[in-house]
């Protein structure tokens, strides 16, 4: 499972025009945004480990946007996999 391109993210703090940022580049088609995507990150240890995969995935599937999003959870995966997989997924749905 790969993307065409390596995803890019834009990161910023409140209050420092990520709104007028996500609304300019929102009109491109090839651009979408996904609200709450802590999930990615919040796993990640101090020391920049990844998850147990296991683990991950049953902290993941708690997710209540994945069902209503028909976002698919395959526990065999690996955590990197994994949030492959849910980036794709969601990709195909633009989060404006």
């Amino acid at each position: 499972m790969n993307f065409e391109t390596p995803p890019i993210f834009l990161v910023g703090a409140e209050r420092s025009g990520t709104t007028l940022l996500r609304l300019m580049l929102s009109h491109h088609p090839k651009i979408s945004f996904l609200n709450e995507s802590e999930y990615i990150v919040d796993y990640i240890t101090e020391n920049g480990e990844f998850p147990n995969d296991e683990k991950y995935y049953c902290e993941v599937k708690k997710i209540r946007n994945f069902p209503r999003d028909k976002v698919k959870l395959t526990p065999s995966l690996s955590y990197q996999e994994l949030v492959t997989s849910i980036l794709i997924q969601r990709k195909q749905k633009p989060c404006f």
